[in-house]
């Protein structure tokens, strides 16, 4: 089960809310296993930010993914 809510702004069109529940059950190696989450995501400051620096320790720790 999947409840969700979406605002959206007016003029632009951007989200500006998003509120999720979900509620899953499953089979987890043979055992049964119920999951329940709650979302509530604020999206803002959409274009204001300049720029995002990755300090070169954090670079240099890097591993790549394959998919």
């Amino acid at each position: 089960k999947v409840d969700y809510e979406i605002h959206i702004d007016k003029k632009t069109f951007y989200p500006t809310m998003l509120n999720l529940n979900m509620e899953m059950s499953l089979n987890a190696q043979g055992q049964p296993v119920k999951i329940e989450q709650e979302i509530m995501s604020k999206y803002e400051k959409y274009n204001q930010i300049k720029e995002i620096v990755v300090p070169e320790k954090v670079k240099k720790k890097a591993v790549e993914v394959n998919s």
